[in-house]
């Protein structure tokens, strides 16, 4: 964790990282692999992950104290090859691992997590390849969507986060820090690379455009980009009176650009203009999901992604469920699987992070903040 930001002070709970790992070396099918050497490779790649998240976490609950345990697996998991055939099955063995613990640590306010990277010039992979890091480097490159080359220093930046109080409200989930390379088959290259920004300020010089931005989870988010640098800010929402007492809250001496717009006034040059900008940014509350999801993955862009109806006590919440505040919290606060309630700041810092240098080589995935609403589901 060197070359990351510092971050004294940001992760106060116990944290755990795994990252057990060997490569297999191998070029056998399944119709003539080695079980001794499958067995080998499992017992360091899935049996010592679970040997060491077990005694993480038993140390955690014993302690009473609420952590964040970390697992490493990788984006090959989700790719069919010709080799590696049995270091593949471990990296999915590990994902499933987190989802079986995410859930069944929530209730002791443990969350579980993996970082997915994808092709890193680590001396592992580099053996592996028999190259050089500077070899290897060039050999990746072309395979990211993103421009730039994938460090260990990206991935290290969403450890920080998935360790961090900036992610209190995320678990069961894969973190994939890969610059675009699982679009390879299918997406064209493009270029979205956020600046290196200032420590202080995780989104300096960025324009956001921020839709339904007048209040709930889009007025939190349009403060946050505020006090973390934003160089403008485009608040659209049909609530212009409470659009208009939010930027004037915020001043608009402290921007180059501040600007309202209703759904009728956010006009497609605005759009293209806002979005043209250097380092432009856009945060989506979505209406349509299935519809948003698609125009995210071919834009290349972040997407937060929460439930239909977000269990977070939003003005809009409340007035669909005619409760206050106070009701609506205490309706939700059973459906999460890690104690607490969730906020709209809980997504705030989400978004931060997406919009941020720390997630620079992340990209058409889903973040998704409910504290584990989502295994209401589940079979207990």
């Amino acid at each position: 964790m060197a070359n990351t930001r510092p971050c004294k002070n940001k992760v106060q709970d116990k944290v755990a990282i795994v990252t057990e790992g060997v490569m297999s070396f191998g070029k056998q099918t399944v119709l003539d692999f080695d079980l001794d050497s499958h067995d080998k490779l499992f017992a360091i790649n899935v049996r010592g992950v679970a040997a060491c998240l077990k005694h993480a976490a038993r140390v955690m609950v014993e302690g009473g104290v609420k952590g964040s345990i970390i697992c490493t697996a990788s984006t090959i998991a989700s790719v069919v090859r010709d080799m590696h055939r049995d270091y593949i099955m471990s990296k999915c063995g590990v994902i499933t691992l987190m989802k079986c613990a995410s859930y069944q640590l929530s209730g002791h306010g443990i969350r579980v997590n993996c970082v997915i990277p994808g092709p890193v010039a680590t001396p592992l992979s580099c053996k592996t390849i028999g190259m050089g890091v500077e070899e290897a480097e060039k050999a990746f490159k072309p395979h990211y969507c993103l421009e730039g080359v994938l460090k260990a220093k990206h991935v290290a930046n969403a450890v920080v986060f998935l360790a961090s109080a900036d992610s209190e409200f995320v678990t069961d989930h894969n973190l994939v820090v890969d610059g675009g390379y699982h679009f390879q088959a299918y997406y064209t290259k493009r270029q979205f690379i956020p600046p290196e920004m200032a420590n202080a300020k995780k989104v300096q010089d960025k324009v956001a455009i921020v839709t339904r931005g007048a209040s709930g989870i889009g007025e939190a988010t349009v403060l946050a980009f505020a006090e973390n640098g934003a160089r403008g800010v485009v608040i659209t929402d049909i609530q212009d009176e409470k659009g208009q007492k939010l930027a004037e809250s915020i001043g608009t001496n402290r921007y180059h650009k501040l600007c309202l717009a209703n759904c009728s006034g956010l006009r497609p040059g605005l759009v293209r203009q806002t979005v043209r900008s250097k380092h432009s940014w856009c945060s989506g509350m979505p209406e349509t999901r299935d519809a948003y999801n698609g125009g995210r993955r071919c834009k290349g862009k972040h997407h937060l992604h929460g439930k239909h109806r977000w269990p977070v006590e939003t003005p809009m919440v409340c007035e669909a469920n005619n409760m206050g505040v106070e009701e609506v919290e205490k309706l939700y606060e059973s459906s999460y699987c890690l104690k607490g309630v969730f906020k709209a700041k809980h997504i705030v810092d989400a978004v931060l992070f997406l919009a941020s240098a720390d997630s620079k080589f992340v990209i058409g995935k889903n973040l998704v903040v409910d504290g584990g609403y989502t295994f209401q589901g589940a079979i207990k």
